[in-house]
């Protein structure tokens, strides 16, 4: 007599390949950030300017005049203080939209409203012009440079316009994870990850 095998859909679909690789990534992002979420704000702003001595040190920022950075949210690493630092540079700051990001001119004590996701953003028109360097957040990164956003896909898109551009991943160090993360095709690696106490470049 046959054995009958009973699966529901929501089991066949976690065979799916892609369905297994959103729940890998689901977890960890999940881990991580609660484990930024309950970082005391004293200790993320000391280890925020570990992150920003590091990005200083880097002759590639030397040389970098026009350089997108990014608001922190959710106690991400904090580099805003590279724009106050560093007046002689221009400075950018994302804006987002329905599925993409928009560049703009960011000064330091420029008034900043809320954005679509509530994140601080310059007003004023699109740049369309040439960056030296992009600084991102993610909520994960390996020692490949793999990066692990929030999800929505939005700096993968984004990046893949700037293949020549050298792209900076910054986070605790906690958030550069030992094991390589779960990707997909679309995922967007960055050239190099800095932390507050260690330094990784894409080979």
């Amino acid at each position: 007599m046959p054995i009958l095998l009973k699966y529901t859909l929501t089991d066949l679909l976690n065979l799916l390949p892609w369905r297994k690789l959103r729940k890998q990534k689901g977890k960890i992002r999940e881990k991580i950030a609660q484990k930024r979420r309950i970082m005391p704000k004293d200790k993320c702003a000391e280890l925020s300017k570990s992150i920003v001595a590091r990005i200083e040190s880097l002759p590639d920022f030397e040389s970098a005049e026009r350089i997108m950075i990014y608001y922190p949210i959710h106690r991400e690493a904090d580099i805003m203080p590279l724009a106050e630092r560093h007046p002689e540079k221009l400075f950018y700051l994302p804006v987002t939209h329905r599925r993409t990001i928009e560049v703009r001119q960011y000064v330091s004590g420029d008034r900043l409203h809320h954005g679509r996701f509530g994140i601080p953003e310059p007003k004023g028109s699109r740049y369309r012009g040439k960056l030296d360097m992009i600084i991102v957040p993610g909520i994960a990164f390996d020692h490949q440079c793999n990066r692990l956003g929030r999800g929505g896909g939005y700096y993968d898109r984004f990046l893949r316009h700037f293949s020549d551009v050298l792209k900076i991943g910054v986070g605790y160090d906690f958030q550069l994870v030992r094991e390589p993360l779960p990707v997909s095709r679309h995922d967007k690696a960055v050239d190099v990850v800095i932390t507050d106490q260690q330094t990784a470049r894409r080979e």
